[in-house]
C-alpha cells in the first residue's frame, strides 16, 4: 500500500512538472487555437477496437492527440503526434473530420485534475483557449503499439468500439464520426 501510494505521488508530480513545462512552452512552440486528434483502430479476435489514453492518475480518458507545430505542416504533424503517442511509423492516416463548436475550450474534468494538481492555469491562458481539432484515423494490423508517453499520458488500453468510455472533450463524437468513415471506405 505505501508503495502504491509512493507511485502516485511520484506520478502526480511527474504530472505537474509536465503540465508547467508545457504551459510555459506551449506559446513558443505550438499554433494557437488548433489541435490533432487520432483514432487509432485495429482488429482483434473478429471485433473493431479503438487506442484510448487515460489522462495522468485520473479516471479520464481521451484519444491521442497534440498540437501543431508552428513550422510544421498539418499532415507531418499528424504523423508525429501518431509516432509520439504510439510508436507506430509509415502508418496510412486519413484526415476524415474537423470539430470546432465554439464552446470546446478546455474540459472542466480536466481542468479539475490540473487544478488538483497545483496547476495554476491563469484566465487567458494559451490552453484555457477554444480548439479546432483536425481528425484523423487509422487502421493498424498486428503493429504493436508503444507509446513514447508524456508525462500526463501514462497508460492505454485497446476497448471494443461498443464499450468506449465517456471520453474527455468532444472524443466520444469523434470516434463516431471515424467509425462512419471507417464503414464508408470498406463497405462503401
Amino acid at each position: 500500500m505505501k508503495n502504491k501510494r509512493l507511485l502516485e505521488n511520484i506520478s502526480e508530480r511527474k504530472l505537474l512538472a509536465g503540465f508547467n513545462k508545457f504551459i510555459r512552452q506551449a506559446p513558443r512552440k505550438y499554433l494557437p487555437s488548433v489541435s490533432v486528434d487520432t483514432v487509432i483502430f485495429r482488429f482483434h479476435n473478429s471485433r473493431l477496437e479503438v487506442l484510448i489514453f487515460r489522462f495522468g492518475n485520473s479516471k479520464y480518458s481521451m484519444l491521442p492527440g497534440g498540437y501543431i507545430g508552428k513550422k510544421e505542416d498539418l499532415d507531418d504533424a499528424a504523423y508525429r503526434i501518431l509516432k509520439e503517442r504510439t510508436g507506430l511509423e509509415e502508418i496510412y492516416l486519413e484526415q476524415f473530420y474537423t470539430v470546432g463548436k465554439s464552446n470546446r475550450l478546455a474540459d472542466p474534468r480536466l481542468k479539475r485534475i490540473l487544478t488538483r494538481s497545483g496547476v495554476v492555469l491563469h484566465p487567458g491562458n494559451w490552453f484555457s483557449q477554444r480548439f479546432i481539432s483536425v481528425c484523423y484515423y487509422a487502421l493498424i494490423g498486428g503493429e504493436e503499439v508503444k507509446p513514447e508517453t508524456e508525462s500526463h499520458n501514462y497508460s492505454y488500453s485497446w476497448y471494443d468500439i461498443k464499450s468506449v468510455p465517456d471520453l474527455i472533450y468532444d472524443h466520444n463524437l469523434i470516434i463516431e464520426k471515424a467509425v462512419e468513415k471507417l464503414q464508408q471506405a470498406l463497405f462503401g
